[in-house]
């Protein structure tokens, strides 16, 4: 009798327990997921072994896993335990070298768990299991593996590198995009782990009780890729995955031309930094729109991830119909003004059908909320030159469970609703001609056009500077002169106490650790920003767009290692009475360039001392800031008046 999925869960999640203790949370993957792949080919060759040529053929479920020969399966591999280390490793080195195989893509050293009988521990508690498509049927195998990678993104939290969209969001997402059609063509070009094409294959098994959908996807780990290629696999969903970068060399094209699908979803990194330089000359001409579109900031790529989706939809023109996609972006997207020139495109040609707002704290590895932008080149009639805007962020929508938060079925059910009613405006819900849009400057954020929706501080000022200088705009800000402009400040700078201006040096991995700074400030509060989150004030040079951050944060944290790395930054903040906590390492930063002065009156600027990471002191940094915010505002009520 097949094994259901509730002990598939049970089996997947015992196989963690044993891992914890003897590896990193971040090995989990590497050591763990070769193992299982290597059992599933060798239960499903000894399963072949059983069935006659015509008993294959009549077994729609049989998996496209290597056929390995006797003396490679498992069984005979791990009946070896003095030397199960060394043999596993030869074994899984003997697999098939296929680039989308985790024994392939992994490289774990099993010696490194043969030394304390964990090695031993785990590999007799997977052979409890036979893993062929008799025994585990892709329906229990795949709701069981989903629940693996769920657990892994979980347990890896912020540490992880895999791409895994959570499940609430991915449901959500595959309903929007549906009802799909048999023969459909459903693609990602940042699959991650296929969560989405897994749920959008499930949906449309579930409408028709047939797999019709053609899905494909890119991702450009090798490890990602080979867990998407599984995760097709154990829900006995045909897919092809490419490996590769979907920007710099996209392996979907026909004809010299982006290949076009059907639907495209997209759950991309936030802003993420792209290769800009090398897009000069773009031989797909994806921001060669009607109008010739700049293309996005290095540091800011969430557009280019964008249109490189929106090239990938099927124009109706050459179609029977349009393309949607469904992209997960996060709420800057909506609002910067550095990107408004985008905005201006997909709102004016009518490709931007709806927006919802989603509540934060929905992925393991950041607590930032995101949004769903819903693009579409072939609107529904009565849909046309209209956006519906969807404010799901609240309480109502979602459950709390280890301390992240889950879009629950009442909250997705409400989502849909909302989108469905859409010529019923409600409290959280409203539909917006772009006409609207376009008086507010093609600005999408939600705050604009939902009232219940809390506007963030730099949304808040992107709408005071389009009041004051709102018609000579060429896709930036026009700042207006000083005066006015703290006059904005002020007006601002209550909900601005609450933002934090992170900054330090964006090399390497040290642009990973302000990340962590930031998230740790979100989950303490505060409303982070480092540098490629704000929008340009191009009127300004470097120099002058800095100190305007920093008058509108409540105080800033500068991470300081390089020796005189930082030290322009520190005269703007003591020009600019800037409350700044400097995180800097014992042997070095700034420090040894500016000395360590406690400065007095309203300028209030401390240095904080750390072994290793910075992040050791982040916690006395910031209490130590807000009681100085606490103090400088005491000071400006009496001596600026605007702040009255």
């Amino acid at each position: 009798m097949p094994y259901s999925k509730s002990v598939l869960k049970e089996y997947f999640y015992e196989s963690i327990e044993i891992l914890r203790g003897n590896l990193s949370v971040t090995e989990y993957r590497e050591f763990l997921i070769p193992l299982l792949y290597y059992k599933m080919a060798s239960d499903e060759s000894n399963l072949r072994d059983k069935l006659d040529a015509t008993a294959t053929e009549n077994h729609p479920d049989l998996r496209s896993l290597p056929h390995l020969p006797k003396e490679n399966r498992w069984q005979g591999t791990v009946n070896i335990p003095s030397h199960l280390d060394e043999g596993l490793n030869q074994a899984i080195s003997n697999v098939p070298n296929d680039p989308l195989a985790p024994t392939t893509a992994f490289k774990p050293d099993y010696t490194k768990l043969g030394h304390d009988g964990a090695l031993q521990e785990l590999t007799d508690h997977l052979s409890r299991c036979q893993l062929d498509s008799n025994s585990a049927a892709p329906a229990e195998l795949g709701a069981a593996f989903e629940y693996l990678l769920d657990q892994l993104a979980r347990i890896e939290g912020k540490q992880g590198s895999q791409n895994s969209t959570p499940r609430g969001v991915r449901q959500l997402c595959t309903r929007i995009a549906g009802p799909f059609v048999e023969g459909e063509s459903v693609h990602d070009p940042t699959v991650g782990v296929a969560g989405l094409l897994v749920k959008a294959g499930q949906n449309f098994e579930t409408q028709t009780n047939r797999k019709g959908l053609e899905l494909t996807g890119q991702e450009i780990h090798p490890q990602t890729a080979s867990l998407a290629g599984l995760n097709l696999e154990a829900h006995g969903l045909n897919g092809e995955i490419h490996i590769g970068d979907s920007l710099r060399n996209p392996q979907f094209t026909e004809n010299g031309r982006l290949q076009q699908f059907d639907c495209v979803f997209a759950d991309f990194p936030v802003s993420p930094s792209w290769a800009k330089e090398e897009f000069e000359q773009d031989r797909f001409h994806r921001f060669s729109q009607s109008t010739e579109l700049p293309l996005p900031r290095a540091d800011q790529g969430d557009y280019a991830f964008i249109f490189h989706a929106l090239n990938q939809l099927r124009d109706p023109a050459e179609n029977t119909e349009g393309g949607r996609g469904v992209i997960l972006i996060s709420h800057g997207v909506l609002y910067r003004q550095s990107d408004r020139v985008y905005r201006e495109y997909l709102v004016d040609n009518d490709l931007v059908e709806a927006v919802i707002g989603l509540p934060p704290n929905l992925y393991a590895n950041t607590s930032l909320p995101v949004a769903i932008l819903v693009i579409n080149k072939d609107k529904k009639s009565g849909r046309q030159n209209e956006v519906r805007f969807v404010h799901a962020m609240d309480e109502e929508f979602y459950t709390e469970f280890e301390s992240r938060n889950n879009l629950s079925e009442d909250g997705i059910e409400r989502v849909i609703d909302e989108l469905d009613e859409w010529n019923d405006d409600s409290e959280i819900a409203k539909t917006v001609s772009i006409e609207e849009i376009r008086e507010n400057g093609h600005t999408l954020d939600l705050s604009e056009y939902i009232p219940a929706v809390e506007p963030t501080a730099i949304p808040g000022l992107n709408r005071e500077l389009r009041k004051v200088d709102s018609t000579s705009y060429e896709g930036k800000v026009n700042l207006p002169a000083e005066p006015e402009f703290s006059d904005i400040l002020g007006k601002v700078m209550e909900v601005s106490e609450n933002s934090v201006y992170v900054l330090g040096s964006y090399t390497g991995a040290r642009e990973a650790e302000l990340i962590d700074i930031k998230q740790e400030l979100e989950e303490m509060g505060y409303d982070a920003h480092l540098d490629k989150d704000l929008p340009d004030f191009p009127s300004q040079d470097l120099s002058g767009s800095v100190a305007t951050t920093m008058r509108l944060a409540g105080f800033c944290i500068m991470v300081d290692r390089e020796a005189s790395g930082h030290i322009d930054e520190y005269r703007l903040a003591e020009k600019q009475r800037t409350v700044l906590a400097r995180l800097t390492p014992k042997d070095g930063g700034s420090t040894k360039m500016i000395g360590g002065a406690e400065l007095v009156d309203v300028n209030y600027i401390k240095s904080f001392e750390f072994d290793l990471r910075p992040q050791e002191r982040l916690e006395d940094a910031v209490s130590w800031a807000q009681q100085m915010v606490e103090k400088r505002r005491a000071e400006y009520s009496k001596h600026y008046d605007w702040r009255g």
